[in-house]
């Protein structure tokens, strides 16, 4: 489960999480994201995307994800922090339904995930090509 995943599902502030994530060395900022640090916690790895951008440009970027039977182990202790603002501040809620707005959670996320795998199909494709126009 990537951290933004588990951050929204638990209603985590995001500034407050990730910043403890840097504080206690479980995850590092580098220009293509973040990744594990020197004190993450027994199941937390590296995710590498590779995608390409407007020009054909390979970019990777990376997002920390934890195995899920390792998540409680990472919730239970932020949750037993003393940090100010830990949780997010409950979202307004619209004329709509909280049925509505967990579907359309759920839309996005499909969504999300098959834009993923395009973008990864269309990398292997571009790479094909590359492959052919060289021979």
């Amino acid at each position: 489960m990537k951290l933004h995943e588990i951050k929204k599902a638990h209603g985590f502030n995001q500034k407050t999480f990730y910043g403890w994530l840097r504080e206690t060395g479980m995850i590092v900022k580098e220009a293509s994201g973040y990744v594990i640090g020197p004190n993450a916690l027994e199941g937390m790895f590296t995710l590498h995307t590779k995608s390409a951008n407007q020009d054909g440009e390979l970019l990777t970027r990376t997002q920390v994800a934890v195995e899920d039977d390792n998540v409680f182990r990472l919730v239970e202790k932020y949750e037993q922090t003393d940090l100010p603002k830990r949780y997010a501040s409950k979202p307004k809620t619209s004329n709509h339904g909280s049925a509505d707005i967990s579907q359309t959670e759920k839309d996005m996320a499909e969504a999300l995930l098959r834009i993923s795998i395009l973008e990864n199909q269309v990398l292997i494709l571009t790479k094909q090509l590359e492959m052919v126009m060289t021979v």
